[in-house]
């Protein structure tokens, strides 16, 4: 992200830091905080950058599971119980996934080697599944197919499918079924 912003990361932050008066020197509230800013401010078209939309959410994600309580949510989800008829299928909470628009393979490799704009990178549906188990995160693509059945289940918005393929996908650790609010 920094790299992609080059000379705009000053303005940004300072334009971040002018509209953030509430500061409470909690790194991940921080981080949640400027990651709504410059969503706010890419989706209003202040920054116009094609590539930075998928890596920035990249990065939020990977920070995002870089500072979860990795040992609760293990022993949490190890010592889940029966599931019933009203609980409904998540995400696992030590997995995200995210869209790119643009091959992340070589993105991210130009981005890491800090190439210099622009690159040609192929466009198209790429989806990575992010995971970590406590010390490692890892990163894997994954089909669009899957990709999008993942994010509409973490939307809460998926359609109906087979018993068999729920399963599977909690056996694979990428689902877990939460008790549905009362």
């Amino acid at each position: 992200t920094c790299f992609l912003l080059g000379d705009d990361l000053i303005l940004e932050a300072e334009l971040f830091w002018e509209s953030y008066k509430e500061t409470t020197l909690q790194y991940k509230q921080e981080i949640e905080q400027f990651g709504k800013f410059l969503k706010r401010r890419i989706q209003e078209g202040h920054i116009n950058n094609p590539l930075l939309e998928d890596v920035f959410e990249y990065e939020l994600l990977m920070n995002e599971l870089k500072l979860l309580p990795h040992k609760q949510i293990m022993n949490d989800s190890s010592q889940s119980g029966d599931c019933s008829a009203n609980d409904h299928l998540a995400l696992h909470p030590l997995i995200r996934v995210t869209l790119f628009r643009y091959d992340p393979e070589p993105l991210l490799k130009l981005l890491t080697e800090r190439q210099p704009l622009p690159y040609t990178v192929t466009e198209g549906e790429f989806w990575l599944l992010l995971s970590t188990d406590g010390k490692d995160l890892n990163v894997k693509l994954v089909s669009p197919e899957l990709g999008r059945l993942l994010k509409a289940i973490e939307a809460q918005n998926a359609t109906l499918f087979s018993t068999e393929d729920i399963e599977e996908l909690i056996e694979a650790g990428l689902l877990t079924r939460l008790p549905s609010p009362t």
